[in-house]
């Protein structure tokens, strides 16, 4: 892509670019400093060191890109945090960096080895804690692992990581949502958040986190908006963060935006049958029936392989008929096969069958399910939010005000 194109997307005025190679125990590093608008080198330099300088390499490269931009720094600040001095641990790290950025549940699961082999190698390496942390939480988030062994296993890794460096905003960040998504601890996680945004104000992660984790399940959709849209500016190809902006619309009832980012998060990775899900919720909800229907086949195709419709699908798209004649057969369907409480208390609430609504919601609080964190301000809970039960539930997840 032009240089030009990526500083614009990126909103920024210089970018990085270079290629390290590996041979043996060699390292050769190309680094250029690139001005985005003149596409002026600023500066270049290759380095030919030995793996074992690799830290030392990180360092040289940030204080020249420093000099090079003539940027002020106090005495004594840290370019370069070198939080381990084991080769192995590092790569390792690296490795399951890259494998969570994936986000799939295959490359969150090999992120998760990653990572703990980076701890086992080096035991203080407080980074490999944290990220194992982030990707247990991931996993327990969409239920890829059941929630007594997965959540307990994400709380027990942010701690090790702040108890080995409490200065670590990752660390602080992975904490909360664990507090936030199964603990339904929001004071708790709001702290953990907000420390993390002291520690390193311009932490994509501890802003998405923020708004996702605390802001929007209590309702405060205009706070909630700042912080994605600032996780967004400052980390704007991360699937995550533009997943948490289409969330703070959708809640918001925004949903001409929600769709222009739902979309925009596509675009970085077609292969997300939930977002595909979404797009096509908010496209019928707007009452552009066809576009809907094409997202809800995508859905489809990509998790099963078909592309069917069911029963939430054309209750959306307001075919009551056919939406009943497949709800009428859930009952039947739950003796054969798993059917997530939430999506069914979703359903039912769509349809007006409120008394089903509430007894699958009892089943989502039965299962501790971690979409109930958004209870509070689902759209597609509306209709049955007037029941004086409702606010019961609300209440049991602490969020009755």
């Amino acid at each position: 892509m032009d240089v030009e194109e990526i500083g614009r997307r990126l909103g920024v005025g210089a970018l990085v670019e270079g290629s390290v190679r590996k041979s043996g125990d060699r390292l050769r590093v190309t680094a250029q400093l690139i001005n985005t608008v003149s596409r002026y080198h600023l500066w270049s330099h290759t380095y030919d060191r030995e793996m074992r300088d690799v830290f030392a390499v990180q360092d040289e490269i940030s204080r020249a890109i420093v000099n090079a931009l003539r940027v002020q720094l106090g005495a004594g600040h840290p370019l370069v945090r070198q939080a381990t001095e084991n080769l192995d641990a590092y790569n390792l790290y690296l490795k399951g960096r890259y494998q969570f950025n994936r986000y799939s549940r295959e490359g969150v699961m090999k992120a998760i080895d990653c990572f703990n082999q980076a701890a086992q190698a080096d035991p203080n390496y407080a980074p490999a804690y944290a990220m194992l942390a982030s990707a247990y939480s991931l996993i327990g988030y969409y239920r890829e692992a059941p929630a007594g062994v997965v959540w307990p296993k994400a709380k027990a890794a942010a701690e090790k990581a702040i108890a080995l460096d409490d200065s670590l905003a990752e660390a602080h960040s992975s904490l909360g949502y664990a507090k936030g998504i199964h603990d339904w601890d929001w004071g708790g996680a709001e702290q953990e958040f907000r420390r993390a945004i002291e520690l390193n104000p311009n932490s994509a992660d501890a802003h998405c986190g923020y708004a996702l984790i605390c802001l929007i399940p209590t309702g405060r959709l205009d706070g909630a908006l700042v912080e994605a849209k600032k996780a967004l500016e400052l980390d704007p190809v991360f699937v995550i963060n533009n997943l948490a902006a289409a969330q703070v619309y959708f809640v918001r009832h925004n949903y001409d935006q929600a769709i222009e980012q739902y979309r925009k998060t596509l675009d970085l990775n077609q292969n997300l049958p939930d977002t595909w899900g979404d797009l096509g919720m908010v496209l019928a909800f707007q009452g552009r029936r066809a576009e809907a229907i094409a997202a809800f086949e995508k859905q489809s195709s990509i998790g099963s392989g078909k592309a069917e419709l069911g029963a939430t699908e054309y209750a959306l798209l307001g075919e009551r008929d056919k939406a009943e004649a497949d709800y009428a057969r859930l009952d039947e369907a739950a003796k054969q096969q798993y059917l997530r409480p939430i999506d069914v208390a979703r359903l039912s609430s769509l349809l007006g069958h409120n008394d089903a609504a509430f007894a699958w919601l009892e089943k989502a609080f039965t299962e501790r399910d971690p979409q109930l964190i958004w209870l509070k301000v689902d759209p597609r809970f509306d209709p049955i939010r007037g029941d004086a039960r409702f606010a019961g539930y609300l209440k049991r997840l602490g969020l009755a005000n």
